[in-house]
């Protein structure tokens, strides 16, 4: 389980850009790059809509300076000029195109001078999306939903740097990423992701 609570690679090599500071970790599931910021002196919001998600993370953070709540990103307030570091990983997939862009004017607005994001998401080249859109009804070919009024978001290659034209590219890259596999589908298999870290 403590291999599991390890960070992103990707976090720990970006964080170092940020003033330690306050960092906000939107979608944060059971802490692996919360628990990773708070040691290194960060002071850590969290928001997840999980409850058990966030109940883990509260035992294990019980002596670090995180706070947590349980709620949906898309409706978590951030107070402007709040965060030194925020981060976006790979939780953006799941809320309509019109959402994830409110949501990223937010963070804009809520990071501090010289501020980070850093932000993580599956793009339209993903196996995923494929899948997605055979089983899904959409309007724009990026944003799809199914009657269970689930919704999925997949930008397309390079699209997510022109939302940021007015802060400093630290770094951008399109990966490939082989996945041994999960609860949701155990067979190994590979994702088409966009990494992006920006500064204000």
């Amino acid at each position: 389980m403590e291999q599991l609570l390890m960070p992103s690679p990707f976090v720990d090599k970006f964080t170092k850009k940020a003033f330690v500071g306050k960092a906000l970790d939107l979608g944060c599931g059971q802490g692996r790059n919360a628990l990773f910021l708070a040691k290194q002196g960060f002071s850590v919001v969290g928001v997840d809509k999980k409850e058990a998600s966030i109940a883990f993370l509260r035992d294990k953070a019980k002596s670090l300076d995180i706070e947590l709540f349980n709620r949906n990103l898309l409706d978590f307030p951030i107070r402007k000029e709040e965060y030194d570091l925020i981060l976006g990983m790979n939780v953006f997939n799941m809320v309509s195109k019109r959402e994830f862009e409110a949501v990223v004017e937010k963070i804009k607005k809520g990071l501090k001078k010289g501020g980070i994001f850093i932000l993580s998401m599956h793009n339209n080249m993903d196996p995923l999306y494929e899948e997605i859109k055979k089983e899904c009804k959409t309007k724009d070919g990026q944003t799809f939903w199914n009657e269970k009024g689930n919704k999925w978001y997949f930008p397309e290659p390079g699209g997510l740097k022109r939302l940021f034209d007015d802060f400093l590219i630290i770094f951008y890259k399109q990966i490939v990423i082989n996945d041994p596999g999960h609860p949701n589908k155990p067979e190994p298999h590979a994702h088409s992701v966009e990494r992006l870290v920006v500064k204000k």
